[in-house]
């Protein structure tokens, strides 16, 4: 299985930046976990990218389905795993014939269409699978269910809840709509693929560190006058500051023993409310 990831990602120089970029913004917004449970792994993920790459759009698609690579394997391409595990595909990729309808998308439209096409794919009734390159009907009614492509009769994303699925489904549409407004010229604080894979709490720290209209961070300079030296007291401010201090120690200390006449200092303190009000 890694070797066959590794052969798709030298297939298209675009192919592994979107991974990353797919599987940080997951992160991002806590669709994956480093703890196994009952969420989406990078793994379900890798392969919804590759799937994504081998539709076919207005412009062609990317990547070969995996049924092209092994019907285009030779003898020494065969590779037979453990518990009988065909492990037989095409090992040098330059051998597949050159497709004239290869897709010539950047990576940032291929990272908009990724979001609106999941945003818009039936989860309820089709399984993702590489091995033929299309949307399959799905074999039960698992929330999410991806083809393994070397042992097909699993599906690597079975641990996936409803709830985490529709999760999912929601989460990708709100980056399809955050990328949509990028690609139509309305740029915000947070535009672009950086306000996509910044954490919500990070970008409200940034709101509030904002000077003025100048939208710029603050610096340390901001902070800390270096230029400014801090003022001295004069003698007779600091006379007074201690002046102030014994006051307030001996104001507080003969409330306190006004207050220890009365066992009840509920009732004290209301007699001394009483007397303050009439002076």
């Amino acid at each position: 299985m890694s070797e066959l990831l590794w052969l798709l990602g030298e297939r298209d120089p675009r192919v592994r930046p979107l991974t990353f970029a797919v599987r940080r913004w997951a992160r991002t917004v806590s669709l994956t976990n480093p703890h196994p449970g009952r969420w989406i792994t990078n793994f379900p993920l890798t392969l919804m990218v590759l799937f994504f790459l081998q539709q076919r759009r207005h412009d062609g698609f990317i990547l070969p389905s995996f049924n092209k690579l092994v019907a285009a394997a030779g003898k020494d391409d065969i590779r037979i795993a453990e518990e009988s595990v065909n492990c037989t595909f095409l090992r040098d990729l330059n051998k597949l014939p050159a497709d004239s309808s290869r897709s010539e998308d950047n990576l940032e439209t291929l990272l908009y269409h990724f979001f609106e096409y999941y945003a818009q794919f039936d989860f309820q009734e089709k399984a993702i699978s590489i091995v033929e390159g299309v949307p399959i009907r799905k074999p039960n009614s698992l929330p999410l269910y991806i083809v393994n492509p070397l042992e097909q009769a699993l599906n690597v994303s079975r641990n996936v809840s409803f709830e985490e699925c529709e999760r999912l489904k929601m989460e990708v549409r709100n980056a399809a709509w955050h990328l949509e407004a990028v690609l139509d010229g309305k740029k915000t604080e947070d535009w672009g693929l950086l306000g996509l894979l910044e954490k919500q709490s990070t970008r409200g720290v940034k709101k509030l560190l904002r000077v003025g209209h100048n939208h710029r961070l603050v610096s340390v300079k901001d902070l800390f006058a270096e230029d400014e030296e801090p003022k001295r007291k004069t003698d007779q401010q600091i006379d007074a500051s201690v002046k102030d201090i014994k006051n307030a120690m001996v104001t507080k200390k003969e409330t306190k023993e006004r207050q220890l006449k009365f066992k009840n200092t509920q009732v004290a303190n209301e007699v001394y409310r009483i007397k303050r009000n009439k002076l």
